[in-house]
């Protein structure tokens, strides 16, 4: 006969390795996404060539409008409302982390203005391995085996790197073609 603590065990074990599916699935995405945007990216900054503050401001107006379209056709939208109105505290960290990551990305947004994908590519891969690093070392967590082999590839890579990756990318003169996929 199973016991009360048994079943427990098992729900927290299915809804672990639910909650590790999802985390993989949203990862595959963002690298698939990545994948997909830098490909045109140079192309699009030729064609158009707006200054990184430009393209920044573009990049976080559609991101806020997906975002918000997605949190209003979900509970989400009033529970972070809620939960905003009654610990009105958490709006400094809201601002406080609204501020951080506008400086990382005015950053971002302008090495890739200046250099190449690869680059840009290497810097935020860096940025993530020692965020990992230092969240690993101040908060005491632990790696599993395939996770810590992930990381020793990932600093293998970037310690290797590719052969000229940090050229800045070859400029374009104005009347130079540039041939953009139709939708």
């Amino acid at each position: 006969a199973t016991t009360s603590t048994e079943t427990e065990t098992d729900a927290v074990d299915v809804e672990a390795a639910r909650k590790l599916l999802y985390g993989n699935v949203l990862l595959l995405l963002s690298l698939a996404l990545d994948g997909l945007t830098s490909a045109s990216h140079s192309r699009l900054h030729r064609a158009y060539t707006p200054s990184f503050l430009r393209a920044m401001l573009g990049v976080n107006f559609w991101g806020m409008v997906f975002a918000l379209g997605l949190c209003m056709s979900t509970p989400q939208w009033t529970i972070g409302t809620d939960y905003c109105l009654y610990n009105p505290y958490v709006l400094m960290y809201i601002a406080l982390a609204a501020v951080c990551s506008a400086i990382g990305q005015v950053f971002l947004f302008y090495f890739s203005k200046q250099f190449s994908e690869v680059t840009v590519s290497k810097f935020t891969s860096i940025r993530k391995l020692l965020s990992l690093a230092l969240s690993v070392y101040m908060f005491d967590h632990r790696l599993q085996g395939g996770q810590a082999v992930g990381v020793a590839a990932v600093a293998v890579g970037l310690l290797v790197g590719l052969p000229g990756s940090t050229q800045p990318p070859p400029s374009l003169s104005p009347s130079s073609p540039i041939s953009l996929p139709v939708l």
